[in-house]
């Protein structure tokens, strides 16, 4: 009798499993949830950065007239190099021909001193003409971005957020597990506000949640997948069967006696080895042994800033190393996907909108479900009966 009540009481009933999903969705969110917050806020800010920027910079800054053909890109170089010349400690790091994406926004081209303080330069990519220009180390981005990623704490902050990334997807598991609408649909999208402020609170919480979860659980699980890249990589790798790509020596070796290539012979080195890619993006050597690098797109990129790179050696001009998204392994793919799932890059604007959106309901969330563990907390106090979830 006595092994059959044990054995009854060990059983995984339907209502303990739904306690303990409640359980642990409940202290998770409560624990992580104003970390959660920070990571879906900044996540918003970086969405819409180009759109923060035009209001913070003005337009006199972000957006100007488009004309018949820009101009090349080692013209817009040449044009800022003159204008610094007489600090020559300063150094052009990089150039974007479309800075904030929308075809009618500046050029920028970076520079750098040498404390490794960044600057943007924003010039008409049409005249050349220098727009002005803004700090970018230490900016609002800047930040958001470390805070993002957790690089505000170091490589150790980063592997930390990669676990609470995983726990916000299990966070958002849980959740779906919880909505009520799965026993009745209707009970599931209705929302009470003239009732009491528990009642009101969970209507919010689940609505908000339900539509909320899947892009969350997404996010969670692929910024798990990015900041613990060195780990999850070579799982793909294996588990597609595709080979690890090599690590690449990208270092430029000088020449005694030679010059280093122009920028325009390098862009002219990256375009034949990689033919039908436009450059977004290029990096410029800022040291003796840096190199050219150069981000490529292709039509099919879903990734505006390009996915594939071109690595070129400042003195030589010999390729360094070829990364190409239309030769890339099964596992490279999955994990360009990875990447692209989470930047929201597979449903252009529309779904880089709907994520900066679904970056602020953490907000609510932790508001509504703080105020329904409030309630509960209190009347336990009181001894009274509570309900684990809406009847």
């Amino acid at each position: 009798m006595t092994s059959t009540k044990l054995s009854q009481n060990n059983t995984i009933t339907p209502k303990r499993l739904r306690n303990f999903v409640f359980y642990l969705h409940r202290y998770l969110g409560l624990v992580l949830g104003l970390i959660i917050v920070v990571i879906g806020v900044t996540g918003t800010l970086w969405m819409f950065d180009a759109e923060v920027y035009r209001l913070v910079l003005g337009k006199r800054l972000t957006q100007v007239t488009p004309q018949r053909k820009p101009l090349p890109l080692n013209v817009l170089v040449e044009k800022v190099q003159a204008a610094y010349s007489s600090q020559p400690d300063l150094k052009v790091s990089g150039i974007s021909s479309d800075y904030f994406q929308t075809g009618t926004s500046p050029a920028s081209v970076g520079i750098v001193d040498k404390n490794g303080i960044s600057l943007d330069v924003l010039l008409n990519p049409y005249t050349g003409e220098i727009l002005g220009t803004h700090q970018t180390t230490g900016d609002w981005l800047d930040i958001a971005g470390k805070l993002h990623v957790g690089s505000v704490a170091g490589d150790t902050g980063v592997i930390v957020y990669g676990i609470i990334g995983l726990l916000m997807f299990i966070l958002c598991i849980t959740g779906i597990f919880l909505w009520p609408g799965w026993r009745k649909l209707v009970t599931g999208f209705k929302i009470k506000l003239n009732t009491h402020p528990k009642r009101a609170n969970f209507d919010i919480h689940k609505v908000v949640g339900i539509f909320a979860a899947v892009f969350l659980a997404i996010l969670g699980f692929t910024g798990f997948c990015m900041n613990w890249g060195s780990m999850v990589n070579p799982v793909i790798h294996a588990i597609t069967f595709s080979p690890s790509p090599p690590e690449p020596t990208l270092v430029s070796v000088p020449i005694p006696g030679k010059k280093p290539i122009s920028l325009q012979q390098a862009i002219q080195i990256s375009n034949t080895a990689l033919p039908g890619a436009t450059t977004p993006i290029i990096w410029l050597p800022t040291t003796p042994e840096g190199i050219y690098s150069f981000r490529k797109h292709f039509p099919e990129d879903l990734n505006s800033s390009g996915s594939s790179e071109v690595y070129v050696d400042q003195y030589s001009g010999k390729v360094l190393w070829i990364r190409s998204i239309r030769q890339i392994s099964r596992g490279d793919k999955v994990i360009e996907w990875i990447g692209n799932l989470h930047f929201g890059h597979y449903g252009g604007r529309t779904t880089e909108i709907i994520y900066g959106l679904v970056g602020i309901t953490p907000i609510i969330l932790l508001i509504t479900g703080f105020v329904m563990w409030w309630y509960r907390y209190q009347s336990k106090n009181r001894k009274q009966p509570v309900e684990f979830y809406d009847k």
